[in-house]
C-alpha cells in the first residue's frame, strides 16, 4: 500500500512540472510614438510583418522559446535582424513575454523596417525603421503579462487592455488608437487563419 501511494505521489509531482506552451495570442504595436502604432503582426512572403487592419494570426510561444504562428510557421531570426518564417526545426529560440511585452533574448524593443513595400519585424533598425513594442493579447482580449519558456503557466492581466492612452475598459474587443490619436478600426483576433500583409511603413 505504501508503494502504491509513493507511485501516485511521484506521478502527481511529474504531472505538475510538465512544461507547456504559452496561451495563444495576437500581437499589436502599442507604442504611441511609432508610425506603426496600432499595427498587428502577420506573415507575408516568408517574413514576419506588421500591417493595419484585422488580423486572424494566432501566435504562441513554445516551451522551448520559439514563436509559433497558427501551429505551422515559426519565426526564424536572420543575420540582418529580420524575422523570416520557417519550420519548427529552423525556428529560433529566445522568445518570452515580460511585463506585457513580447521579448526576444530579453529585449522588448523591435523595429518595423521597410522591405519590398512591406513593414518587416526586425531587431535591427533599418530603412524607414520605426520602433515597435508588441503587446500579446489573449483570446479573451486581455494582455498576457509574463511567460518564461520552461515554466508551466502564463500569467494574464484580468483588466482588458485600454483603447487609448492608459484608460481601462471592460469592452470585449481590443482596439487601438491610430498614430494621430483618433480611434482606429484595427482589431486583434486570435482565431482563424493567417492574414496577408497589405500595408507598408511610410
Amino acid at each position: 500500500m505504501k508503494l502504491n501511494t509513493s507511485i501516485v505521489s511521484l506521478l502527481s509531482l511529474l504531472s505538475s512540472t510538465v512544461l507547456a506552451d504559452s496561451q495563444t495570442f495576437g500581437l499589436v504595436d502599442l507604442n504611441e510614438n511609432s508610425v506603426l502604432h496600432g499595427n498587428t503582426v502577420g506573415t507575408s512572403n516568408g517574413y514576419v510583418t506588421l500591417f493595419q487592419g484585422e488580423n486572424t494570426l494566432v501566435a504562441q510561444i513554445t516551451d522551448d522559446g520559439k514563436l509559433m504562428f497558427n501551429n505551422t510557421l515559426y519565426a526564424v531570426h536572420q543575420t540582418d535582424g529580420t524575422f523570416q518564417t520557417g519550420s519548427e526545426t529552423s525556428g529560433t529560440t529566445g522568445f518570452s513575454i515580460a511585463n506585457q511585452y513580447l521579448a526576444f533574448e530579453g529585449n522588448t524593443l523591435f523595429y518595423g523596417v521597410s522591405l519590398n513595400n512591406t513593414s518587416v519585424l526586425s531587431t535591427v533598425n533599418g530603412r524607414n525603421g520605426s520602433t515597435v513594442v508588441l503587446t500579446p493579447i489573449s483570446t479573451d482580449d486581455n494582455p498576457l503579462v509574463n511567460f518564461t519558456p520552461g515554466s508551466n503557466s502564463t500569467s494574464t492581466n484580468t483588466t482588458t487592455l485600454a483603447t487609448s492612452n492608459s484608460t481601462s475598459t471592460n469592452s470585449t474587443t481590443s482596439r487601438v488608437s491610430s498614430s494621430s490619436g483618433s480611434p482606429s478600426s484595427t482589431r486583434v483576433s486570435t482565431s482563424g487563419s493567417n492574414h496577408t500583409s497589405k500595408n507598408a511603413a511610410n
